[in-house]
Order: structure tokens, then C-alpha cells, then sequence
């Protein structure tokens, strides 16, 4: 049987053995973890407490995900209708995205492509925990209905 001998990784510390201890007996009673994607599913515990740690990070520094990066100069030389005393240098602000964006943005994508394989997102939980594919129908909506054809 692959779910026989699967247990946390002892380097998991911290928030990833937390998330760990929460997640995997449900993936493990569900068939979604087995001694053959524990690594990867270690990896995602991982990738979980990392990104906590980089949210926390940009909460605590109060900053922009955004910074001034170096200023670009452009010239109204390339205007037809400019006029020479109007042709100037004109310095532009650049605006590029802060460290901590940048690894929060690909940590939230790597970490949505290895929910997605342990079916961890909302879609993938379907029919799983007994939530019908369709809509239900609403009891308030057909009583108003029926109040009308009368």
C-alpha cells in the first residue's frame, strides 16, 4: 500500500510542520498523499510557511509593492509638431516591482501549481466534501415563485 510508512519530514519546522500536521491526514485519507509524493508534498509545507514568512514581511514594512527604479529620460524630439524650444529632455519615473513582490508573486504561483496537485484549491475540492457540482436550488426562490403563479 503507497499511504503505509508516510511521516513530516524532520527538517519541516515552524508553520510548514503546522501546516503539515493539518493537511496531511486529509490528503492521506483521501488518496492524495502516498509515500510517493510526500517530498513534493513536503516541498508545498514549505513554500506555505515561506510565503507566510514574505506576507509577514511586507505587512511589517508598511511599504509598497512597488518601487522607483532608475529614471528613464525621453526626448520630444521624435513629436512632428514640437517646436524646437519645446524639444527637451523630459525624466520620467520608473516604477518596478519591490523584492518582496517578486518573490511573493512566484512563490503564490508555484504554491497554486502544487495545491492544484494535491487537490487543495476550492475547484479541485468538489464532490470531494459532498459540494454538488450545481447550483442548489434556493428554497426562498421557489417559494416566491410560487406565491406568483398563484
Amino acid at each position: 500500500m503507497l499511504t503505509g510508512d508516510i511521516k513530516k519530514p524532520p527538517l519541516l519546522d515552524g508553520y510548514a510542520s503546522v501546516f503539515w500536521d493539518k493537511t496531511a491526514p486529509v490528503l492521506i485519507a483521501r488518496g492524495h498523499l502516498n509515500i510517493l509524493s510526500e517530498d513534493a508534498f513536503a516541498e508545498l509545507c514549505d513554500l506555505v510557511a515561506r510565503l507566510r514568512d514574505i506576507n509577514a514581511a511586507i505587512n511589517e514594512s508598511g511599504r509598497s509593492l512597488l518601487q522607483g527604479g532608475e529614471k528613464a529620460s525621453e526626448k520630444t524630439e521624435n513629436k512632428a509638431d514640437a517646436k524646437p524650444e519645446e524639444r527637451a529632455d523630459v525624466e520620467i519615473g520608473v516604477l518596478k516591482e519591490s523584492a518582496l513582490s517578486d518573490l511573493k508573486r512566484k512563490y503564490s504561483n508555484l504554491l497554486l501549481v502544487y495545491c492544484k496537485q494535491f487537490y487543495l484549491t476550492p475547484l479541485s475540492n468538489r464532490g470531494n466534501f459532498d459540494i454538488p457540482e450545481g447550483k442548489e436550488k434556493d428554497p426562498l426562490e421557489e417559494f416566491l415563485r410560487g406565491k406568483n403563479e398563484k
